[in-house]
């Protein structure tokens, strides 16, 4: 069995809920889940909060960069290696139930996936 780890750039990262189900080893109403061979190398958010989620939370994300700055208007391109992930929740409040469900009509929500898949 290969000790080879994936290497995730994320984006729209928020608290860090979709990298951990990358990375495994949680429990989850009462199961637990196994680590999983993911490292979170780049996170990136707009939100200063989320930004200090993951500074602070070692256990997944010691290994991390953290970019706090809005996917729109950062380079990526500056962004150095390579990755196996590219992870994108991009902002669920534009599409989800507890939101205005405004989805890509929002203009300043909902669009941002073009800034992910390009």
């Amino acid at each position: 069995m290969s000790n080879r780890k994936f290497s995730i750039l994320s984006t729209f990262t928020g608290g860090g809920g979709l990298d951990i189900g990358f990375h495994g080893d949680f429990t989850l109403f009462d199961k637990s889940f196994k680590s999983l061979p993911f490292d979170t190398i780049v996170a990136s958010d707009r939100n200063p909060y989320a930004c200090e989620t993951i500074k602070n939370n070692p256990k997944y994300f010691s290994k991390t960069e953290t970019i706090c700055a809005d996917i729109t208007k950062h380079d990526f391109k500056t962004i150095e290696g390579s990755f196996d992930v590219l992870l994108g929740g991009f902002p669920c409040v534009t599409f989800s139930v507890v939101g205005k469900q405004q989805g890509i009509t929002d203009d300043l929500n909902g669009k941002l996936y073009e800034s992910f898949a390009t």
